[in-house]
């Protein structure tokens, strides 16, 4: 063949590839655009038959409903509507051991886990339905601000977050969240204390706060040792209770006492 027909035919297979590259990225473009997102299991043969049986149409049906035609789209959340239908198809299988945590709670888990936050270091519970101080932490600012145990919070105060918030009514869970922040950051509680007339508001620096699982107290030649969960530093920790034990001579330590009352959720890892 003619050099320059071979040149030509050569420039016109590599344009013809490059079109067709083109139109097939255009293509795929359009339908990613509108792709809806689909279920991809790994089934196992027990759940093939129930999997058959399931019109995941429904779902999307339902969706679309309430995108389309819901009063006020300000208020839709993509996201939380899908951790709602998750949260829901999790629940429904009934067994109280398996849940599914939004990215906020599973962050807030695993702190709790650690035994290592930011927050500003208060134990919270409910006094006659209030949001109360059970106690704060040694050494946080709680502590150094003077909050006292059976202080009541009414109302929580983050200009930086826009938080302006009364608790009365508030879950423990969201109260937590809109205490604890970013390092540094500030948050300002409104305490009503027994014996003090009116409301007072104490504004608190927020830091990281340690919390040990495994505590050791001493009275009257006995050792008290509370185990407050099963977090990631639960091993190590109770590893140094024992040795700080072990190492104290008989005449000084006549029983043990373990005590595992209001132990929190969290997990073991066993060797």
């Amino acid at each position: 063949m003619n050099p320059r027909k071979l040149l030509v035919v050569g420039t016109l297979v590599i344009a013809a590839g490059y079109v067709g590259f083109l139109l097939g990225k255009q293509q795929l473009a359009f339908e990613y655009k509108n792709w809806k997102p689909a279920l991809i299991v790994n089934r196992s043969p027990r759940l093939d038959q129930a999997a058959a049986e399931v019109d995941f149409s429904l779902f999307w049906t339902v969706w679309d409903k309430v995108s389309g035609v819901y009063v006020d789209k300000r208020d839709l959340d993509a996201k939380k509507m899908v951790d709602g239908a998750i949260s829901g198809m999790v629940a429904a299988i009934g067994d109280p051991y398996t849940a599914y945590l939004p990215m906020q709670k599973n962050k807030e888990s695993k702190e709790d886990l650690g035994g290592e936050f930011e927050g500003v270091g208060i134990q919270l519970g409910f006094k006659a339905q209030n949001l109360a101080v059970v106690a704060p932490l040694d050494g946080t600012p709680a502590q150094r601000a003077g909050i006292r145990a059976g202080d009541l919070i009414v109302l929580i105060k983050d200009d930086k977050r826009g938080v302006n918030r009364s608790t009365e009514g508030m879950a423990l869970a969201e109260a937590v969240q809109l205490i604890r922040g970013p390092g540094q950051s500030k948050v300002k509680l409104t305490i009503v204390r027994e014996g003090v007339d009116e409301p007072f508001e104490v504004e608190l620096v927020r830091e990281t706060i340690l919390v040990k699982s495994v505590l050791v107290e001493y009275k009257e030649k006995a050792a008290w040792v509370k185990l407050s969960r099963f977090g990631d530093k639960t091993r190590e920790e109770w590893g140094e209770a024992v040795n700080q034990l072990a190492s104290l001579p008989e005449s000084e330590l006549k029983g043990v006492i373990l005590d595992l009352r209001n132990k929190k959720c969290g997990h073991a890892t066993v060797w």
